[in-house]
């Protein structure tokens, strides 16, 4: 959960993004490598798991700024009909 909560600063978000790694880790659980020593497997584990976490937190990250930019532009629209401005 920590490198998540270093993405995504909501607990709420935070949360719903860890079961979804862990329903993405065990999805996934076949490709990872573990003809590894034993060693440097434990280390491996976690360095995979933590960019499968990585990479949904940035996934979720992009989603969110899509629609932020999506409902500024809308507004942006609205604006101008109501006040019968031509785009730019």
């Amino acid at each position: 959960m920590a490198i998540i909560i270093r993405y995504v600063k909501q607990d709420v978000d935070a949360e719903e993004l860890v079961n979804e790694s862990f329903v993405r880790i065990f999805r996934k659980l076949e490709s990872f490598n573990m003809d590894i020593d034993a060693e440097n497997l434990e280390k491996s584990f976690r360095a995979w798991i933590g960019r499968i976490a990585a990479n949904i937190s940035i996934d979720f990250l992009r989603v969110k700024n899509k629609c932020i930019l999506l409902r500024i532009w809308l507004k942006g629209i609205c604006i101008r009909r109501r006040f019968n401005w031509k785009a730019a």
